[in-house]
């Protein structure tokens, strides 16, 4: 059996009659799981980089300076 393809007037790519524009509810909650385990993993991200070694003049004296003499 023969499909129909209708090509719409404001897209270039046919579109056929039986796809629905909406992705299926499975993609969906996956990618919305994607994204939570992202912003996740960038609040933890986050949280370490407050570290208090961060914040010692070590890190000055120690690792700074000597990138700027060399």
């Amino acid at each position: 059996m023969a499909q129909r393809i209708s090509v719409t007037t404001h897209a270039a790519t046919p579109i056929r009659e039986d796809q629905s524009a909406a992705h299926p509810l499975g993609a969906l909650l996956s990618l919305r799981l994607l994204q939570r385990i992202l912003g996740a993993l960038w609040l933890l991200d986050g949280l370490l980089q407050l570290a208090p070694s961060m914040f010692t003049t070590t890190l000055i004296t120690g690792f700074m300076q000597p990138l700027t003499q060399g």
